[in-house]
């Protein structure tokens, strides 16, 4: 007899139990057995509720900022200008 077949028999010494028994646990039991799984749902879930809640401004994101771009560049443009039709104006190379 191999030692995995010893330990396979053995049963776990905590609670008793062997590995392929199927008895059903307490509640507790089963929240502590599937709380990685549930919580990882969780996590997906609430992920998923923000992006498609936000979904519009994130796909609006590109546009504002080609936006913001213009503006700043037409803005720089215009203080280029002279403020009177009197004064010099200077050339920009």
């Amino acid at each position: 007899m191999s030692r995995r077949d010893r330990r396979a028999g053995s049963g776990d010494r905590r609670t008793g139990r062997s590995h392929g028994s199927k008895k059903k646990g307490s509640f507790r039991d089963r929240i502590h057995d599937y709380n990685d799984i549930l919580l990882a749902v969780v996590i997906i879930l609430v992920a998923a509720f923000l992006v498609a809640w936000r979904l519009q401004a994130i796909l609006n994101y590109p546009a504002v900022m080609a936006q913001q771009k213009n503006s700043t560049s037409s803005s720089q443009e215009t203080s280029a200008l002279p403020e009177s039709p009197d004064s010099p104006v200077e050339v920009m190379a």
